[in-house]
């Protein structure tokens, strides 16, 4: 019911992009990144409307990795890549481009190494909603993934802290 409206939205946006000169700013790179986390979103979505699929994917990881990519991925590339376009016609100052382009590149690869690792473990069958999964054998061996998933997640958050930067010093 939804995947036609956003396969004709994600048509749409990149027929508006198709044979332009596009220049890879900061706000672009933002704003291309957030139609690959839509896409991924929307891919991954379509799993879970098939039926057998859906049986051994319900109540993974695979939800919550999907869940994430459509909300906070595209959201928040989005928000980032509007901040950097309007940050300066609100303030009449440009913010730094190298460290635009840093936090990009640093916030979609954490991004991606957390929620990407969410649906390969789903897809291997790790279960959400468990207070201490690690108690059953079954999966011991997915620690690793885990683990890696969390370091991501703590790379992505220390990350805005160059947009932090970036937006603060701009000011002045």
């Amino acid at each position: 019911m939804i995947a036609l409206p956003s396969a004709v939205k994600v048509f749409n946006w990149l027929g508006t992009i198709w044979g332009g000169k596009i220049e890879f700013t900061t706000p672009m790179l933002f704003s291309l990144s957030f139609v690959s986390m839509f896409i991924i979103g929307g891919l991954s979505g379509i799993f879970m409307a098939a039926t057998p699929v859906d049986i051994f994917i319900h109540d993974t990881y695979f939800i919550v990795a999907h869940f994430h990519y459509v909300l906070f991925g595209g959201t928040a590339m989005a928000v980032f890549g509007a901040i950097y376009f309007w940050y300066p016609k609100m303030f009449g100052r440009m913010m730094n481009e190298q460290l635009g382009k840093v936090h990009f590149f640093l916030t979609f690869i954490f991004l991606n190494g957390t929620f990407f690792t969410m649906h390969v473990l789903g897809a291997v069958g790790f279960p959400r909603r468990l207070a201490d999964p690690y108690h059953y054998d079954t999966f011991q061996h997915l620690m690793p993934m885990n683990r890696f998933m969390t370091w991501c997640a703590i790379g992505m958050v220390a990350t805005q802290v160059i947009f932090a930067f970036n937006f603060i010093s701009s000011l002045f």
